[in-house]
């Protein structure tokens, strides 16, 4: 039976930046394991928004030092990119969430984010693209931008690998095995048994399956659609990627004349098993 110090399970954004972050600080031996290809599973799928607009102070200063690591990658990571890219991000709002806007924006620049509340005029300096048709002010962050998850993850496996982590693909959990309250390893579907003096569950919409009977884990799934469109030639692309609070759509600029968009939707129904939504 193989032994390790960490037993890291999922290696997406959330996986492989934590099994980066363990060989770096001298964890001892690390196993990573995914269930499919390495970063193919939710980290895959992400909108790759670089944003700090919440109104939870830990989301605020998480997203703040996420974002420096970003900007400064190769100090950071010293490997590959994270094609980071500061385009500036962009809430617009109706009248009626100005003052709880004007409130998140006081908040966050308490932890010194450069953030500001514009209003419809200087908005059409920033996005001249947006219909400012029942828009009443704006949060903008000029280091707002877009990312690639990929290439993210592919940089913190290719360090963390050339720094002794194991990584093994196609090694689905079946269960977390325990001596106890304290976990002690996994078991995989085909049967192995993996010894481990810490497991770490960073399975994203997997988690509830994961963790059955272990920990009820406090989300819902809900299934988000994004539509790839291709601009005309010569048709200007969004500048600043929008998350228009008052028609519930989000957009940003992809590779060529490619853009994303997101339309939420009120009652989109929730779904209880992650494969059930590919």
């Amino acid at each position: 039976m193989r032994t390790y110090d960490v037993c890291v399970i999922g290696s997406g954004l959330v996986g492989a930046s934590t099994a980066n972050a363990l060989v770096r600080e001298g964890a001892g031996r690390v196993l990573l394991l995914d269930r499919g290809n390495a970063g193919g599973g939710d980290s895959a799928l992400t909108f790759g928004m670089v944003r700090r607009h919440y109104t939870n102070p830990v989301l605020i200063q998480l997203s703040m030092a996420g974002t420096e690591i970003l900007a400064h990658w190769d100090e950071e990571v010293g490997v590959g990119s994270g094609a980071y890219v500061p385009t500036g991000y962009l809430l617009p709002v109706p009248e009626r969430l100005v003052e709880a806007c004007r409130a998140n924006v006081e908040r966050q620049q308490g932890f010194g984010l450069d953030t500001h509340l514009l209003t419809p005029d200087e908005i059409a300096d920033v996005e001249p693209l947006l219909s400012l048709e029942g828009v009443a002010a704006a949060a903008y962050e000029p280091a707002g931008g877009v990312c690639d998850s990929r290439l993210m993850i592919d940089s913190w496996l290719l360090d963390a690998l050339g720094r002794g982590l194991e990584l093994r693909q196609h090694a689905p959990v079946s269960a977390i095995t325990f001596d106890g309250d304290r976990a002690t390893g996994v078991q995989l579907a085909d049967g192995e048994r993996i010894e481990a003096g810490q497991v770490v569950v960073a399975t994203g919409g997997w988690s509830p399956e994961v963790l059955a009977g272990i920990w009820e884990v406090p989300f819902n799934l809900v299934r988000i659609q994004v539509a790839v469109l291709r601009l005309p030639p010569g048709q200007v692309a969004p500048a600043a990627v929008t998350s228009d609070a008052v028609s519930n759509v989000v957009v940003r600029s992809a590779a060529g004349r490619d853009i994303w968009v997101v339309a939420y939707q009120a009652d989109t129904p929730t779904i209880s098993v992650r494969d059930d939504c590919q």
